[in-house]
């Protein structure tokens, strides 16, 4: 634990910047959620700035209360975030990928898939179960993993790519 207090001290409502001041610090970002116009999320995103760390924000609706302090932050410049791969290329640069690192721990068949997608492009299921000899059924099954972990995209719902 790395505090200017000393263990023990009571937490108050002025010890968060300062203790969020060290975690920035810390940090090689600060990604704001969401935040209210007067949030203590912009303190630590200012302290992040004045201290030559990235500021990320993800935007939100006009209407909501709750995106006025992030959505003004990506007014002063912070940088929009829509997906995860958005922080991880700004942060371990372009080429960096994730994927490769979640394709080694597939099983075979969610291997066999990916594969399959990244070799043929677009395929509908019946081409991936064609291609790979397995029942569609089972294909269905595996694609809706694929997806749900990222390392496939449904395109116009019935066509798959690989990400």
């Amino acid at each position: 634990m790395i505090s200017e207090y000393p263990p023990g001290y009571p937490p108050a409502k002025y010890t968060f910047p300062r203790r969020n001041r060290i975690i920035s610090g810390l940090s090689k970002g600060t990604v704001v959620v969401e935040a209210g116009a007067q949030s203590g999320a912009l303190i630590t995103a200012e302290l992040a700035a004045e201290q030559g760390r990235n500021v990320y924000a993800v935007p939100g609706n006009i209407t909501s209360p709750m995106s006025l302090g992030t959505n003004r932050l990506l007014c002063d410049g912070a940088m929009p975030l829509s997906t995860i791969d958005d922080l991880i290329e700004d942060i371990c640069g372009k080429g960096y990928v994730v994927d490769k690192i979640f394709f080694e721990h597939l099983g075979t068949e969610e291997k066999a898939v990916v594969e399959a997608l990244a070799s043929g492009g677009e395929m509908s299921l019946d081409a991936i179960s064609a291609r790979l000899g397995c029942p569609v059924g089972r294909i269905t099954g595996i694609v809706a993993v694929l997806e749900m972990k990222g390392m496939v995209k449904n395109s116009m719902g019935k066509i798959f790519i690989a990400k």
